[in-house]
């Protein structure tokens, strides 16, 4: 995640609307259809896609040629930026089921594993 900071613009924190749960110990986030339902993360403008997201990808499990085996997924979704604006921003989906997955349902990871 070095190379993250060093090749990306932190352009602040964000909402995603969906539902967070706990993997193991990493987040999983999933689409949701309630309004209510938010994911809290951050958003950063990287600097060299080309060469940047193939790393994330590994990084979160994705393989682009085979999608549906893929741990996650990374998709473009819709964001709600600090400001209020919205952007579109790839983000990275949990591809398994979550019945028995327990959910974080602050929508914030950080603060969850303070706990």
């Amino acid at each position: 995640m070095h190379r993250l900071m060093e090749h990306a613009e932190f352009l602040g924190d964000a909402t995603f609307q969906g539902r967070l749960y706990l993997v193991g110990t990493f987040p999983g986030a999933v689409k949701s259809s309630f309004p209510d339902d938010l994911v809290q993360g951050e958003v950063y403008r990287l600097v060299k896609p080309g060469e940047l997201l193939p790393r994330l990808d590994a990084y979160e499990d994705f393989d682009p040629r085979s999608p549906e085996t893929s741990l996650y997924r990374r998709e473009k979704a819709t964001l709600r930026l600090e400001s209020g604006e919205f952007a579109d921003a790839w983000i990275y989906l949990y591809n398994r089921p979550t019945e028995n997955l327990p959910r974080i349902v602050s929508g914030d990871f950080l603060d969850a594993a303070k706990s």
